[in-house]
C-alpha cells in the first residue's frame, strides 16, 4: 500500500482552505452588498417596522452577518472581505512551509496587526465621515467600535491628531500584513515609472511616424498633382502649337 506524502496532503489542504476562504469572502461581500435595514435579523427581531421577508441575497444567515458587521464597523465592515482575500492570498499564493522558513515572530506580528487594522480603519472612517456614506440610517460611519475609539482619540488628540494616529496605524498594519518595505515600494515605483516612460515614448514615436507618413503621402500627392498639371500644360501647349502651324499652312495656301 502506498501512503500519501506530507507535501501532497499539505497541497490538498491548501486547495480546500483556499476554496473555503474564497466562498466565504464572496458570501460576505454579497451579504454586505444586499444589506436591507428592515430584514428580520436577531438584533432587530423586536423592531415594530421589521419586514417579514428577507431581502438579503445571503438569506437569514447573510442578513445577520451583515447586520452584525455594520452595527460593529459601519461602512468599515467592507474591510472584512478584504482581509479574507488577503488571507486567501497567503494560503494560495505564498510558498509552502517546506519551501521556505517563515519566522514565527513574523506570523505573530501579522496576528497582532489584524485587529489593529480593523480598529484603526473603523476609527479613521468614523472620524472622517460624520454620517455613514452607505448606511446613514444605521450607525456612525465607523460603527460602534469606530465611534468608541474615535471619540476617545478626539478627546485627547483632536480631529487632525486622530486622523494622523489611525492613518499611521493603518499604513503600518498594511506594511506588516503585505510584507512591504520601503525598498520594495521603491523598486515597484521604479518599475512602474519605467513602464510609464516606455509606453509614453512608444506613443510619441507612433504619433511621429503617423505624422511622417501623412507628410509623405501629402508630398507624394502634391508631386502627382504637379505632374498632372505639367502634362496638361504640355498638352495644351502642344495643341496651341498644332493650331498655329495649321493656321500658317492655311495662310500659305491662301497666298498662293
Amino acid at each position: 500500500m502506498t501512503s500519501n506524502s506530507p507535501s501532497t496532503e499539505t497541497s490538498s489542504l491548501r486547495v480546500w482552505v483556499s476554496l473555503l476562504l474564497f466562498g466565504l469572502g464572496i458570501y460576505i461581500s454579497i451579504s454586505l452588498g444586499t444589506y436591507y435595514s428592515y430584514d428580520p435579523t436577531f438584533y432587530k427581531a423586536f423592531y415594530p417596522a421589521v419586514s417579514q421577508e428577507i431581502h438579503n441575497h445571503g438569506g437569514l444567515l447573510g442578513a445577520n452577518i451583515a447586520d452584525f458587521l455594520i452595527q460593529l464597523l459601519g461602512v468599515s465592515s467592507w474591510i472584512v472581505p478584504f482581509l479574507i482575500g488577503l488571507l486567501l492570498y497567503w494560503v494560495a499564493v505564498t510558498p509552502r512551509p517546506d519551501e521556505t522558513k517563515v519566522a514565527k515572530r513574523r506570523i505573530g506580528r501579522k496576528i497582532i496587526v489584524f485587529p489593529l487594522l480593523i480598529i484603526a480603519q473603523a476609527a479613521f472612517v468614523g472620524t472622517l465621515f460624520v454620517v455613514d456614506p452607505m448606511y446613514p440610517a444605521e450607525v456612525d460611519a465607523g460603527g460602534v467600535m469606530g465611534a468608541f475609539f474615535s471619540d476617545y482619540s478626539n478627546t485627547y488628540l483632536g480631529y487632525a491628531g486622530t486622523l494622523l494616529l489611525h492613518g499611521f496605524i493603518m499604513v503600518v498594519s498594511l506594511f506588516v500584513l503585505l510584507n512591504l518595505s520601503l525598498q520594495k515600494i521603491n523598486l515597484w515605483f521604479n518599475k512602474l515609472w519605467q513602464e510609464v516612460q516606455q509606453h509614453f515614448w512608444r506613443f510619441v514615436l507612433r504619433i511621429r511616424s503617423r505624422k511622417n507618413s501623412e507628410q509623405e503621402n501629402f508630398d507624394q500627392n502634391h508631386w502627382q498633382l504637379n505632374q498632372i498639371a505639367r502634362s496638361l500644360e504640355l498638352q495644351q501647349n502642344g495643341e496651341e502649337e498644332l493650331h498655329k502651324s495649321s493656321y500658317r499652312e492655311d495662310e500659305g495656301h491662301a497666298r498662293k
